[in-house]
Parts: C-alpha cells; sequence; structure tokens
C-alpha cells in the first residue's frame, strides 16, 4: 500500500470514530454530524480515486 492511501484510510478511520462518538451522545450537534459526513464522504471519494490511479514507479 502506498504511503498516501495509507493515510487517507486512517484519516477515514479517525472521522469514523469521531462520528460514532458524536452519534452516540445524548444530544449530538447536527453542524459536527454533518461535517463529519461530508469529511469522510470526501476521504472515501480521494481513496477511490488513489485505487483508480495507475501505480507510476
Amino acid at each position: 500500500m502506498n504511503p498516501r492511501l495509507y493515510r487517507l484510510t486512517e484519516t477515514l478511520q479517525r472521522i469514523d470514530r469521531a462520528l460514532r462518538r458524536e452519534e452516540r451522545q445524548a444530544r449530538p450537534d447536527a453542524a459536527t454530524l454533518i461535517g463529519l459526513r461530508r469529511l469522510k464522504s470526501r476521504a472515501k471519494a480521494l481513496i477511490g480515486r488513489a485505487l483508480r490511479r495507475p501505480a507510476t514507479a
């Protein structure tokens, strides 16, 4: 796995943990949830783009 893909995967995991933590709160903040979901979507798109890009030597 190349370093960029690894870093993106770690970022996605951190966002997932933060999203789950916020959702478990008694009164989750809607703005925070929207922001985290947007970040998660962006990270997933970047991972997909990195996987489709041909490997360079």
